[in-house]
């Protein structure tokens, strides 16, 4: 699609599952794609009047200037996986970290206190000398919403569901869940996957032939199957949130500063 504003429409299959999702939890905020990053910019300084720009995935590209640099990195993940194609999926150098000017380890709750010391000392080494503040971050659920947004509710403790997603990393989805729900399957498709009718069918077979309560699927996934099934599916969205840790104030405070 070029350089473009993702429409109220939010056209999973025209412009992504995760900008659709975003476009549709922010409908307010301008948002803009392109494989061009430096001309997405560019082409959105042109049209919209804002005082702030929120990249994603541009902290390997030097041709962007930047006020801030975040790096999330997800605690659950295997510290091998950090390093540089092939050998892991990094795409720059470890020591590329130190460029930043936040770190925030992602999904705290879903790791053993061992695992994130683990996975804080491995930064620690990683930048050295060189302090940069790291904040930590917990993902929750703050309720349930209907397909059509029109009911919310919360989460019932040990309600049997079945889950399906499209993500990257699944099982941080189902070990979330889990925490209060008794997940009986969880349907994993390939992340970013496109959804058929017939996939739907399947999911709704699977629920009725093991009676669970209801089903669950991510905000990412819902943005590509509203059109497939009915209102009264019994599908539910999850509304994720993060919770940080009281260091993110200076975060807040820096963003406000750039913003001034």
């Amino acid at each position: 699609v070029g350089n473009a504003k993702v429409a109220s429409s939010h056209n999973a299959v025209l412009y992504g599952d995760e900008p659709a999702m975003v476009a549709k939890k922010f409908p307010d905020v301008p948002f803009y794609i392109g494989a061009d990053r430096v001309a997405v910019a560019k082409h959105l300084l042109q049209h919209e009047q804002v005082n702030i720009i929120f990249a994603d995935d541009v902290f390997k590209n030097r041709r962007l200037g930047s006020n801030l640099d975040i790096v999330i990195v997800d605690g659950t993940e295997e510290l091998k996986n950090y390093q540089v194609l092939p050998v892991g999926r990094g795409r720059e150098c470890q020591s590329g970290l130190k460029r930043a000017d936040f770190i925030i380890v992602n999904k705290v709750n879903l790791i053993t206190p061992d695992k994130k010391r683990e996975v804080l000392d491995y930064i620690s080494q990683i930048l050295a000398e060189k302090i940069v503040p790291v904040i930590e971050s917990e993902y929750y659920v703050k309720e349930l919403k209907s397909l059509d947004s029109a009911q919310s509710e919360e989460l019932v403790s040990n309600e049997r569901v079945l889950l399906f997603s499209g993500l990257g990393n699944p099982k941080g989805f189902e070990d979330l869940m889990n925490q209060k729900l008794n997940v009986v399957c969880h349907e994993i498709f390939r992340d970013h996957y496109q959804y058929s009718r017939h996939d739907l069918q399947k999911i709704l077979s699977l629920a009725a032939k093991t009676k669970v309560k209801r089903i669950i699927t991510t905000e990412k996934d819902a943005v590509k199957i509203s059109s497939l099934v009915g209102a009264d599916s019994n599908i539910w969205v999850a509304q994720l949130a993060p919770k940080l840790s009281l260091r993110v104030k200076s975060l807040h405070e820096k963003i406000l500063s750039i913003c001034r």
